[in-house]
């Protein structure tokens, strides 16, 4: 969008509704995924439901799921609110976009807002590399 008046763009805040009618899952574990629009492909959501089963969860039934674009911005107290989620796993997707201006490394767990957070790369680029499957998977152990 732009401004007569700024010398920027704006990127409007994307609306916390359509982000969860997009969504999948029954939340049952209050488990919420997000994850970069580009992993939307079956082999890579094969491999999420993998490594969600190795830390007993069901993709479907556990987690509630969220694909997201690169250029979209949301407030994750927004979808808190929507979603209640006591752990965040996010896949490709940093904190800044969510709203959180917070310096969070990748594959550290981190507890913030009542929520255990990770965030590490493309589901895609982990699928291709094990030292960052390794880095997951410790991360993952980590959570309680």
């Amino acid at each position: 969008m732009d401004s007569q008046f700024l010398d920027f763009k704006i990127f409007p805040i994307s609306s916390i509704n359509s982000f969860i009618n997009e969504g999948k899952g029954e939340n049952q574990k209050q488990f919420l995924i997000l994850y970069a629009e580009s992993d939307e492909q079956e082999e890579t959501l094969l491999f999420l439901a993998k490594i969600l089963q190795a830390i007993e969860h069901n993709l479907l039934e556990d987690t509630f799921s969220i694909k997201m674009s690169n250029l979209s911005q949301i407030k994750f107290i927004d979808l808190q609110e929507k979603i209640n989620c006591k752990t965040l796993l996010s896949f490709g997707i940093p904190p800044k976009q969510l709203g959180l201006l917070y310096s969070i490394q990748k594959y550290t767990k981190t507890d913030l807002l009542d929520t255990q957070f990770i965030f590490a790369d493309t589901l895609q680029a982990i699928s291709q590399d094990k030292q960052l499957k390794a880095a997951l998977w410790q991360s993952l152990k980590s959570l309680r």
